[in-house]
């Protein structure tokens, strides 16, 4: 998973910019799901728009080969059309849960990153994180204060395993 305390973070940025690095892995199949279902971005930073939501795939009425886009051969990646009516209940559906296991033991992806919501926000994120092995935090310099980032954290260790954090847009000022 890969997440943020608050919004503005890069968290889509760098699951994007993850999943197209790991594509470069010849030898490694992974897959990016866009999960911030009240305001998926993923279709942005592609400049694509899906034949099927997210949404419809998850609750099994397309199937993902159907709705999921191929970037090389060896990238998949399951974007939103639209921001969903009812996030939370889709992410904590054991539908949900059945879905993705069936896509892992179909399509065998080594590495699944799932673009989740930011978790000071709403409840959306915590619904979903035992549905994980771990989970990145993104925070940018300069917006995020320690107490949101100590908060996500400990929040997020409740759930899974915190993986580590990204340290985003920081510039270093001093030439020296």
């Amino acid at each position: 998973a890969i997440t943020s305390p608050m919004p503005r973070s890069g968290k889509t940025t760098t699951a994007c910019n993850l999943a197209l690095g790991l594509g470069r892995q010849r030898d490694l199949r992974s897959m990016l799901l866009d999960l911030d279902l009240r305001d998926p971005s993923v279709d942005e930073f592609f400049e694509t728009t899906p034949p099927h939501s997210i949404g419809e795939m998850l609750a099994g009425r397309v199937d993902f080969a159907d709705q999921a886009l191929c970037f090389g051969d060896n990238v998949a990646i399951s974007m939103a059309k639209r921001a969903e009516t009812d996030p939370t209940r889709l992410l904590l559906s054991e539908g949900t849960t059945e879905v993705l296991d069936e896509i892992e033991s179909t399509y065998k992806p080594d590495v699944m990153i799932f673009d989740l919501p930011s978790v000071l926000v709403n409840d959306d994120t915590r619904a979903f994180l035992k549905n994980v092995d771990c989970a990145l935090i993104v925070i940018r310099a300069n917006s995020t204060r320690y107490s949101q980032f100590d908060t996500c954290e400990r929040e997020i260790a409740e759930h899974t395993n915190v993986l580590g954090v990204v340290l985003n847009a920081y510039t270093n000022k001093d030439p020296n």
